[in-house]
């Protein structure tokens, strides 16, 4: 928190100004059980805290000995900040989640409705998608191109192609090209459930 004195107009006035700073927050996310184990997923995200809140939760985990929301009793002693802490690991969960159901329609057949070759063509056009074929290997005796075999053929490429673009964009952009081009739609996620956990910068400031 910073005060600065003005003088308007010859007058004395006192004004208060709130040092705000983000900091990011790294989750990881259980997103159920596997065959070897638990399903984790890590994201990250970012809380605006003030100066004053930052020296709360270091005081409090000093006094604790701990980094704990529970045990710090933060949703109840400092409602605010557990309230900031609490929106920004919710948002990073339910992204969580989104992108990975988002994945698991993507392998499950016929989940998605959309048209493969107007995706193949787009991708074609706009994100460098490029099958590269001997001509001479699909035309036929009479010299035409067997069309159905090269269109079989580029479809078996495409679909590992696209996989890997995906993989490749940030987890955002996956998301909108889903959404945007395989007309994925899927269900809402207020309902996740998470862990509220405070910055490791500000953790450090005690633990180290």
């Amino acid at each position: 928190m910073q005060l600065l004195q003005t003088f308007p107009n010859n007058r004395c006035k006192l004004s208060i100004k709130i040092i705000m700073a983000l900091y990011k927050i790294e989750l990881e996310h259980f997103l159920g059980a596997g065959h070897s184990g638990a399903v984790t997923q890590n994201g990250e995200g970012f809380v605006d805290l003030s100066d004053e809140e930052v020296d709360i939760l270091v005081e409090l985990m000093k006094e604790n000995e701990t980094d704990d929301v529970e045990e710090l009793e933060l949703e109840e002693r400092y409602p605010d900040i557990f309230e900031k802490l609490d929106d920004a690991c919710r948002i990073i969960a339910c992204d969580i989640e989104e992108l990975h159901w988002l994945w698991y329609g993507f392998y499950e057949p016929d989940c998605y409705d959309y048209d493969v070759e107007e995706l193949k063509e787009y991708c074609r056009e706009h994100c460098g998608f490029v099958f590269d074929y001997d001509k001479d290997e699909y035309t036929d005796d009479d010299g035409e191109i067997d069309t159905d075999w090269l269109s079989e053929d580029e479809n078996e490429a495409f679909m590992p192609w696209l996989e890997n673009y995906i993989e490749g964009l940030a987890p955002d952009d996956a998301v909108r090209f889903f959404k945007d081009h395989l007309n994925a739609e899927i269900d809402d996620f207020s309902n996740v459930e998470y862990e509220v956990k405070i910055p490791s910068a500000i953790v450090q400031k005690v633990f180290g």
